[in-house]
């Protein structure tokens, strides 16, 4: 669920001159933007349940504002850890809480309304349950973090 882009060069700055940055997101429009806007980065149109992508060959995936976006919370897991090479990370971030962010969607009108984010505890579990190991796990009104790695 990279979107438009909004993290790319924020992760950029991160990367070695070896890193690839790859962004997927299952709506072309948002990724037709990313491209206008950020150029040089390989775009996938896919969904996160059946990933384009070669079994452990991932160092990180990042989930920024796009876990809940998700149909099938257990199933996008389960992709990630297929994707994640041994001792590679996951992380699932957003700049406000559970509680906050499904008030926000329960407000909307159209399919996003049901969109729902799970609790950082309710996340651990099923992340412990896939063999992840967490890293770090915190839900505070400005922000809900999850980090695990395989």
């Amino acid at each position: 669920g990279c979107g438009t882009g909004v993290m790319f060069p924020f992760i950029r700055s991160k990367l070695s001159h070896k890193g690839l940055l790859v962004g997927v997101d299952f709506a072309i429009q948002m990724l037709r933007h990313a491209g206008d806007e950020h150029t040089g980065i390989p775009l996938l149109c896919a969904d996160v349940l059946d990933l384009p992508i070669r079994s452990h060959s991932i160092d990180r995936i990042i989930m920024f504002h796009a876990f809940p976006h998700f149909r099938d919370h257990r199933r996008t897991l389960i992709e990630c850890a297929r994707v994640l090479r041994l001792g590679g990370e996951l992380c699932i971030f957003h700049l406000k809480c559970s509680r906050q962010i499904n008030r926000l969607h329960a407000s909307l009108d159209g399919p996003v309304r049901e969109h729902h984010l799970p609790r950082v505890a309710e996340i651990m579990q099923l992340l412990k349950q896939l063999h992840f190991t967490v890293i770090q796990a915190i839900e505070e009104p400005d922000i809900y973090l999850i980090r695990a790695g395989v």
